[in-house]
């Protein structure tokens, strides 16, 4: 497949089921020369360069600036203003003891690791034929973001051969291999328990270590520089560092409980902070698993977006319920090697106490401006780009359904006009044609150049009060949800970006459910996530009442 063959996206502007001949020919091309089985980085060279209008000499460094000026130089913390969660199977938990449903995750974990160095996995196609960019899975497995005092670096290195457990405040480091293999997962599920089983009190400084990781991003380089250079304590950050990724045992229980509404809510908010000392938030991903056997993972932004994480986890949860299986009792299958150790590291750290860090989750009667997160990953090492998706159309489609004297009629019209203008926006920015990272392109370079653009400045300036995201599903389809109804993903979530907004992820689950997860600041009193979701279902209930309406006079 050639750079200049996939340059070409007037199929993605095409209406549904109204493919065009020159389209079906294009397919075709991109089919054939495509072969028969390629491999996740097949299409890496052939993958044309996010496009920057008229800006020659900045397109080789846009995905560079983007990853350095949008995270790494951010001195907030990253915690719930960065980091985002995904949870778990909605409905199904397939083991109830935490041991063993860490064994087999861990195990999947490390199966699609191997898959991924050896380049095993295959690619994700849009209209499965058209390639989209694999970059972002490099970094995926023994990451860590590493902070500095004026911007942080992402470290990636090679396979690592152990990870860290958190439980109670101690850490542990759990090996991954023995004689040259993956641990099964019953060898593993014998090493976390030992952990829980382990009685132990934390050593001074330990428990809430992880706090750094949580707060401002100075003071933690700074402690970083001053403690963790020599000695044990050295010794230990480099263990967590250099992880292949970190897991907490947590002590709470958390998941779907149909008979508390807020159940879901609070496990929102375990997974996106926990007690904020109880997750380490620079590594590329922390897994999680509670004592009632549920899971989800926090994720470091920097190296990639949700997607990717996403990618992994479908092939974790299908491979845990459906390769891996339990035992009647729920323990995880086959013999276990009891030699097996684990090494616990107990460093002796200074005591750190950060000072107020906030715990999140907290509607507006007016229009704002709002983001949508689009993927660029049709070009080589695109990422994302901008929807604004508060559009004079959509506004237009609002006031309407608060205007008594606009008709049903009416209304249906200019929800429609609104769909068509957002799917239109929507495919400009995955075609390269969006403009919010060419306005950032175009601020760098003014910086660069010591130019002052009030325009620019104003423009980069404007809070967005509202900033939503649609978590994939079904990239991989190794569960046939229409078959097992229940094993749905719940999807993920993130903080708002604004302290008085909401940040608002969806997922769309087959054609009969949608998952939001919406969270908002406790110290805005102008906001309430409860509220607005509530809001969100009686507007879905309304647009669908316009549909009724249609559908009975016919």
């Amino acid at each position: 497949v050639t750079s200049t063959l996939l340059s070409y996206h007037s199929w993605i502007f095409e209406s549904h089921g109204k493919m065009s001949f020159s389209t079906k020919i294009w397919l075709s091309l991109v089919k054939l020369l495509s072969g028969r089985r390629p491999l996740l980085y097949s299409f890496q060279a052939s993958l044309p360069r996010l496009p920057v209008p008229s800006i020659d000499d900045t397109i080789r460094r846009v995905s560079d600036w983007w990853e350095e000026y949008i995270y790494l130089r951010g001195r907030d913390p990253i915690m719930v203003n960065s980091n985002f969660y995904t949870m778990d199977l909605l409905y199904v938990i397939p083991t109830h003891r935490q041991a063993a449903r860490t064994g087999n995750v861990v195990h999947a974990m490390l199966q699609y690791r191997r898959k991924l160095e050896r380049g095993e996995l295959t690619p994700l196609r849009a209209l499965g034929i058209v390639p989209m960019c694999s970059f972002q899975y490099e970094r995926m497995f023994n990451t860590t973001r590493i902070p500095g005092i004026e911007t942080d670096f992402v470290q990636h290195l090679k396979d690592r051969k152990h990870l860290v457990v958190y439980h109670r405040g101690r850490f542990f480091k759990v090996w991954l291999y023995y004689g040259g293999r993956h641990l099964w997962p019953s060898e593993l599920e014998l090493q976390f328990q030992r952990i829980l089983d382990d009685k132990s009190e934390p050593q001074p400084g330990e428990l809430k270590l992880p706090s750094l990781t949580a707060g401002n991003r100075v003071p933690w380089a700074r402690a970083r520089l001053k403690y963790f250079t020599e000695g044990i304590n050295q010794a230990s950050l480099e263990a967590i560092e250099t992880a292949a990724f970190f897991l907490t045992l947590d002590d709470e229980a958390h998941g779907y409980d149909p008979e508390n509404i807020r159940s879901l809510d609070l496990y929102a908010k375990s997974l996106l902070h926990g007690k904020c000392y109880d997750r380490w938030f620079d590594k590329s991903f922390t897994l999680i698993v509670y004592k009632n056997g549920k899971i989800g993972v926090n994720t470091e932004h920097s190296w990639a977006d949700s997607p990717i994480i996403g990618h992994m986890w479908e092939y974790v949860l299908a491979t845990d319920c459906f390769q891996l299986g339990y035992t009647a009792e729920g323990h995880c299958k086959g013999d276990i090697n009891k030699s097996l150790l684990i090494i616990g590291y107990k460093p002796h750290i200074f005591t750190y106490n950060p000072s107020a860090i906030m715990c999140l989750y907290i509607d507006k009667g007016e229009f704002c401006l709002t983001y949508e997160s689009s993927m660029t990953r049709m070009f080589r090492e695109g990422r994302t780009e901008t929807v604004r998706s508060c559009t004079c159309e959509s506004t237009a489609f609002v006031r309407a359904m608060e205007d008594e004297s606009t008709t049903n009629e009416q209304r249906l019209a200019l929800f429609k006009k609104a769909a068509d203008k957002h799917q239109n926006m929507y495919r400009l920015a995955m075609t390269g044609a969006g403009i919010d990272r060419h306005l950032f392109c175009l601020y760098i370079v003014s910086k660069v150049m010591g130019i002052d653009s009030p325009f620019l400045k104003q423009v980069l300036s404007e809070p967005w009060r509202l900033s939503t995201s649609q978590t994939p599903q079904q990239q991989l389809n190794l569960i046939d949800i229409q078959k097992f109804p229940k094993y749905v993903g719940a999807g993920g979530g993130f903080g708002p970006v604004a302290d008085d907004g909401y940040g608002v992820s969806y997922i769309i689950v087959g054609e009969n459910l949608i998952t939001f997860h919406i969270s908002s600041k406790f110290s805005s009193p102008e906001t309430d996530s409860f509220r607005f979701g509530q809001n969100i279902r009686q507007a879905m209930l309304d647009i669908r009442a316009l549909f009724n309406l249609k559908e009975k006079k016919m």
